[in-house]
């Protein structure tokens, strides 16, 4: 500090123990805080401090320094809030009580965790609680699903908060990293999982990879359900007749009819002429659909087969006798012309209606006439 000496004093400006000499020599500065330190000499010129108290001795009074305990001749403030950089706990986050609660050297304006000395960031585990990492895998313990264990990737693919790592009960049969639990294919190593017909088995393990309904090809294939509608033991694929139980192929009679033979004769009832009747030949004469081994009236055609008489013939071949010549329906002959012997209608060439010959009607006709002729003799 500059001093004004008269006769040995140091007398300083505005000292009225030297009234005598002109004021105007004693202050050439002035002394615009009246502090009486003349401004050229005060180290804090707008600030009363006629102490002159200068703790850093970085040329500002501690009563206008802003840092009063850090040397800073700068006197940088990036925040403008009265704290100098230098002293600042947050220089860059107006604070001008640059308060600390926690001591940890962090203002607490800018500090994360302002009442924990030991972090001013919160972290993966929060204020209060140390981000330690025991088994240096770049977690901390806190969050780590395998604390003692190193697992960077954190990998818990059963979800059950253990990592895979250290999961005692983590069971990984293929090696491919994906645990049996929800592996698609827990026999087959496929890390990727792929399973392009999303059935829940994966692609390196589906017999039928774009087949959702079948992972094995079985009888039909992929592509083809192994359905059995008829539950008769074969899959509709191979079954000629799926929904006839009792056949796998149409055969004669088709689906849905049985190929039955009752009569043993190589033919099939669907198609057999004579269903009772053994008759491999079909034979029909009279095309009536009715075999010849069974036709009553195999001459003429007679789909019906009717009867009427009972008697073995179909009504189509029993024909009525003439109405003019009555045939005799019993065996008694006809009486006796005088002067000769009575004849039988076998010896007069008649025949009993009914009587089966194999002459039918025709041939009693012919009887009756002979008959006839012989009595005009």
């Amino acid at each position: 500090m500059n001093s004004l000496r008269r006769f040995g004093w140091v007398v300083l400006c505005g000292i009225t123990s030297i009234a005598a000499f002109p004021k105007a020599g004693l202050c050439r500065g002035g002394d615009q805080d009246g502090d009486g330190v003349d401004d050229s000499i005060d180290n804090c010129p707008n600030v009363p401090n006629s102490g002159q108290q200068n703790s850093d001795a970085d040329g500002f009074g501690d009563a206008c320094d802003n840092c009063i305990y850090y040397t800073n001749p700068a006197q940088s403030d990036l925040d403008s809030d009265g704290v100098g950089d230098d002293c600042d706990l947050c220089p860059a986050d107006f604070d001008p009580d640059n308060g600390d609660r926690d001591f940890d050297g962090v203002g607490d304006v800018c500090d994360g965790c302002p009442d924990d000395p030991a972090e001013y960031n919160p972290g993966p585990c929060g204020c209060g609680v140390v981000a330690t990492d025991n088994d240096s895998d770049g977690v901390a313990d806190c969050i780590d699903n395998c604390p003692t264990t190193f697992n960077p990737g954190q990998e818990d693919l059963d979800g059950n908060g253990v990592g895979n790592a250290c999961d005692s009960g983590f069971i990984d049969t293929d090696g491919d990293g994906i645990e049996d639990a929800v592996d698609n294919c827990p026999n087959t190593p496929n890390p990727d999982q792929v399973d392009a017909d999303l059935d829940g088995t994966g692609d390196a393990c589906d017999g039928c990879a774009n087949d959702p309904n079948k992972t094995e090809a079985g009888i039909c294939g992929c592509g083809v359900t192994d359905t059995d509608s008829d539950s008769d033991g074969t899959m509709d694929c191979h079954d000629g007749c799926p929904s006839d139980p009792l056949k796998v192929s149409a055969g004669t009679c088709g689906c849905g009819v049985s190929d039955f033979d009752r009569d043993t004769d190589g033919v099939a009832d669907c198609i057999d002429n004579c269903l009772t009747v053994s008759n491999n030949n079909q034979a029909d004469t009279d095309f009536d659909k009715v075999g010849d081994a069974c036709d009553n009236c195999p001459g003429r055609p007679n789909p019906d087969q009717t009867d009427s008489n009972g008697n073995g013939r179909g009504d189509a071949c029993d024909l009525p006798a003439p109405s003019s010549a009555p045939l005799a329906t019993d065996s008694t002959p006809p009486p006796a012309r005088p002067g000769r012997k009575q004849q039988s209608a076998l010896d007069q060439g008649m025949q009993p209606c009914g009587v089966g010959t194999g002459l039918g009607v025709a041939g009693a006709a012919l009887g009756l006439i002979g008959a006839r002729g012989r009595r005009r003799r």
